[in-house]
């Protein structure tokens, strides 16, 4: 997977970073950059992305970290609170994967949206169906403990 084949996605999760800070205009007043900008790190169009100083400022500020999760499950790792178990609540997981299938049905909406899906675009896709498949396979997890030890 190349970078390029990660950008729509990582302008997805911009995009849903931002949204969790209250949009453009709001996150703009947590972070060093104006909203015009912010709008360029989730435009498909362009080639910007968001900065890390400018990502940390918008999960401090939302408490969601979004875009930090589709870059931590990117290059195969979990994100996980600090403090948290292995695990975690039925509820963070369920929310995680909402968000995952969230994520691959705009990727898979943007690509059709032109009649036509490339190969380019089948990778991307594929992408974020087995991140969603992930997430899925959390909430199982989730489910099988809770059902030995009855918590969550």
């Amino acid at each position: 997977m190349t970078g390029s084949s990660l950008s729509p996605q990582i302008k997805i999760a911009a995009k849903r970073q931002t949204q969790a800070s209250g949009g453009l205009e709001s996150a703009a007043t947590v972070t060093r950059v104006r909203a015009s900008t912010l709008s360029h790190y989730q435009n498909q169009n362009d080639k910007d992305h968001m900065p890390v100083d400018v990502l940390v400022d918008l999960t401090r500020d939302s408490g969601n970290p979004a875009l930090l999760r589709y870059i931590a499950h990117a290059c195969g790792y979990d994100l996980v609170p600090m403090g948290a178990g292995k695990f975690g609540s039925i509820l963070k997981e369920v929310t995680e994967m909402n968000a995952a299938a969230s994520d691959a049905v705009n990727v898979v909406a943007m690509a059709a949206e032109d009649g036509q899906i490339t190969e380019e675009e089948r990778a991307v896709i594929r992408d974020a169906l087995n991140a969603a498949r992930a997430e899925i396979d959390d909430v199982d997890n989730v489910v099988r403990h809770t059902a030995q030890d009855g918590d969550a």
